[in-house]
């Protein structure tokens, strides 16, 4: 029995033991599978690490290569001196303002923004914008820059995403660019208008005789008794033509429609006075631009629409040297929501002279290697004035020198200097306007050129006093 006692005993540590080491392996059994979903994780969250970091230097490599694209696409047009984008399309806005430029049809469209941000075409947008257009008349031969096949068209951006150009080549001949900008009419408005700067550049290597010509395809008039109207109120309802001194007092025309208007602005102080406004219909402007003649009283009924009249600007005749570049501005203004447009910026303006595009001679240009020379625009104007008066002089001695008779001497009043006077840019055209007149002593202009310098030398005493 004691025996047997023992013998069990001994069997229950045996089988305690087996029990406890059973529990102990469950035990780290279960520690085992616990810690491993730690691990696999951790591993995972490194593995999510390294495709992030993976995928952000994929990002990095793909902007890299974006940019060095974009840098072998970028031209540069050596007339210009300028580096750009081309591009078959091209749009941007601002304000109320939306530009669409067309390499195909080598023109652009405008729209206006309201404040809901629905937009209005204020110029035709039929066959991607092509019925506005400009006409180059060169020594008797006209371009239509937009569609003619001898003229090489290319639409451009820039890295400021608020302008556009369209540039139109003949090969050999003319180079012309149009600049597309938008700005506020005002400093105290939103921006409302498009600038469109013209350019024109002489390749030809020798003077050309050249005439150009806009036509816009104005569109939210029609349908309404007067398809336009002026800064005097007058209301066109058919044929009407203006000449520059009419425009001095008419100012501009407006195109409406009941929420939306376009204002084309022809006398203010930084735009071109034209030489010709005319309102016609479509079809009997865009025939002949370069020749056309009004009929008064005439509708704007064409064959396809019941009235579709138009705007032909003529922006006179000039003389461009060989190798020299002329330029001038315009301006579009928009009005939306029922508001009048406000593209007239200085509504006392008085242009002391007459249109330089009418029979005159260009803008002649200083060289750039002169204009690397001088740090400042303003001390280069005020350094070759001494040496422009004396060429100026030596002309006048010239040609009073020939005179049988004395000319009455002759006193220039010159009005009050306004800021836009002051401008590098304008005393430099001023300067290169008596250099061109007085480029022919035997048929020199004494008066005008009097005048100028009288007006060059009020805004020079303006420069000292502000110093």
């Amino acid at each position: 029995m004691m025996m047997n006692l023992k013998n069990g005993g001994k069997s229950e540590k045996k089988c305690l033991n087996s029990n406890s080491l059973k529990v102990k392996a469950l035990f780290a059994l279960s520690i085992l599978l616990f810690a491993c979903p730690l691990v696999f994780s951790q591993e995972n969250g490194s593995d999510a690490d390294s495709q992030e970091s993976v995928s952000a230097s994929a990002e990095n490599i793909s902007e890299n290569e974006t940019e060095e694209k974009n840098d072998k696409k970028r031209k540069f047009d050596p007339v210009l001196q300028q580096s750009y984008w081309e591009c078959e399309k091209y749009d941007f806005k601002k304000g109320l303002v939306h530009v669409y430029l067309d390499r195909t049809s080598g023109t652009f469209g405008l729209s206006a923004i309201a404040d809901d941000e629905s937009e209005t075409p204020v110029l035709s947008a039929v066959d991607r914008f092509s019925k506005s257009f400009t006409v180059l008349a060169l020594n008797g031969k006209t371009y239509n820059l937009a569609d003619s096949g001898s003229v090489n068209r290319s639409v451009r951006r820039f890295a400021d995403e608020n302008c556009g150009q369209i540039s139109y080549i003949i090969k050999n001949k003319i180079q012309v660019v149009v600049d597309f900008s938008l700005e506020a009419s005002r400093a105290d408005s939103e921006v409302d208008s498009l600038v469109m700067t013209f350019r024109v550049f002489n390749l030809s290597g020798r003077n050309e005789k050249i005439s150009l010509y806009s036509l816009f395809d104005t569109v939210l008039g029609e349908g309404f008794s007067s398809v336009m109207s002026t800064a005097t109120g007058y209301k066109i309802s058919s044929e009407k033509q203006y000449f520059a001194n009419e425009l001095r007092t008419e100012k501009y025309l407006v195109s409406r429609n009941d929420r939306t208007s376009l204002q084309l602005v022809f006398y203010d102080e930084d735009v071109l006075l034209p030489a010709i406004v005319s309102v016609a219909g479509y079809d009997l402007l865009a025939k002949n631009p370069w020749k056309y003649s009004c009929v008064e009283n005439r509708g704007f009924h064409s064959v396809n629409r019941h009235a579709d009249s138009a705007v032909l600007v003529n922006w006179g005749n000039f003389t461009l040297l060989n190798g020299k570049d002329y330029s001038f501005k315009t301006r579009l203004t928009v009005g939306v929501d029922g508001r009048n447009p406000s593209g007239i910026r200085n509504s006392d303006y008085v242009q002391a002279e007459e249109p330089i595009a009418v029979e005159s001679e260009p803008f002649e240009k200083e060289s750039e290697e002169n204009e690397k020379k001088v740090s400042s625009p303003v001390v280069q104007n005020q350094e070759n004035v001494d040496t422009q008066k004396s060429k100026v002089q030596n002309a006048e001695e010239k040609n009073e020198a020939v005179e049988t008779e004395p000319k009455k001497e002759v006193d220039f009043i010159v009005p009050s200097i306004k800021d836009y006077q002051l401008d590098p840019d304008y005393i430099q055209g001023l300067i290169d306007r008596i250099n061109v007149l007085q480029s022919d002593p035997d048929n020199v202009d004494t008066s005008e050129i009097k005048r100028l310098n009288a007006e060059l030398d009020a805004i020079l005493e303006k420069i000292r006093q502000q110093k």
